[in-house]
Formats: structure tokens, C-alpha cells, sequence
């Protein structure tokens, strides 16, 4: 319930819970221990703060750099010209000393900053089982497949905690019939 500062002199990165109940004049206990499953069905961003720290700036860095979340997405590459979104802005090596950056990437905040193609590219490649593919404009176009970016198994353990979150967690609005 009291939040996680990465460093001296960091506002606590806090859970949605915390910031509900204190506009409702309440006090909020907290999640307690929790484990991945449990943090990503509440979409707790203390505990994927204190991750993003645990990790390193170094091994996201990697990680963004091999879901290309650093450079731009080619939508378009032709005669007529180019169309690619901007590249995104990552955690990179640099921030190894401002924990409270790294925290706050961890769970998608602060600067991190990348486009919703960048996100489709990277739930497209869950999708796909750990295999990304260029996005296309048209049905014609060929499909591009880039390198594994992961295994199929952590693909699939993806596609279980996001679809568990819209079931049963914060992405319940999300849980459309049929779809």
C-alpha cells in the first residue's frame, strides 16, 4: 500500500487502488505479496516497477532493441517514398542511474515512450508465437517475418496472462462477446 520508491527523493510509484481510495476519502491495505500472474491480471505498477529495477537498464535496453521498440516501423517502402512511425524512446544504458525512469518504464509510464504500431508489432508477435511480422498495408503484400523474438512457450504463457486480465482482471471492458 506504500507504494515503491526506487530512490531517495522519488514520489512512490503506486497501484491505481491506492489513488481510487483516496479520492473516495478511504485507505487502501494494499495487494500484498503477489506473484506474475497475480501483478498482471491487477496491473500493478509497483510490481512491475520493482521488476523494470531488478532487471537492469542494460537487459531492457537488449530486450527493446530486439522488439526494434528503438527504431522507427516501416508501414510503407517504395517508389513513391517511405511511411514509418517514429522510433520509440527506451530505456537505454544511460538510465542505469535514474531508477526512478526505470521504474517508471516498467510498467509503460514516465519516458518511455513508443507508438501503437510499435505495441501492434510487439502483440503481433505474441500472437504469433514469439515470430514478428512487418505490418501491411494490403492483403497482396507479402509477409515479412523478422527473427524469433522469443519462444513459443513464453508466447503462449503471454497470450494466457493478457487474456486472463481481460477475463478476470483490469481488462474486463475489454471482454468483448465473440471476439
Amino acid at each position: 500500500a506504500e507504494g515503491y520508491a526506487p530512490e531517495r527523493g522519488v514520489r512512490p510509484v503506486r497501484d491505481h487502488e491506492y489513488y481510487a481510495a483516496q479520492r473516495e476519502g478511504r485507505t487502501w491495505g494494499g495487494h500484498g505479496t503477489m506473484d506474475l500472474v497475480a501483478a498482471f491480471r491487477k496491473s500493478s505498477n509497483v510490481f512491475f516497477a520493482q521488476l523494470a529495477v531488478q532487471l537492469g537498464a542494460d537487459r531492457l535496453a537488449a530486450l527493446a532493441g530486439r522488439a526494434g521498440l528503438d527504431r522507427p516501423v516501416v508501414l510503407f517502402d517504395g517508389s513513391s517514398g517511405r511511411m514509418a512511425s517514429k522510433p520509440g524512446l527506451v530505456p537505454d544504458r544511460q538510465w542505469r542511474e535514474r531508477r526512478g525512469e526505470l521504474a517508471q518504464a516498467g510498467f509503460g509510464q514516465g519516458r518511455l515512450l513508443v507508438t501503437p504500431m510499435h505495441v501492434a508489432v510487439l502483440v503481433g508477435t505474441i500472437a504469433r508465437g514469439g515470430v514478428p511480422c512487418a505490418p501491411r498495408l494490403a492483403r497482396r503484400q507479402p509477409v515479412t517475418e523478422g527473427p524469433r523474438l522469443f519462444e513459443a512457450a513464453t508466447a503462449a504463457g503471454l497470450r494466457k496472462l493478457m487474456r486472463d486480465a481481460v477475463v478476470a482482471g483490469t481488462g474486463r471492458p475489454a471482454d468483448v462477446p465473440g471476439l
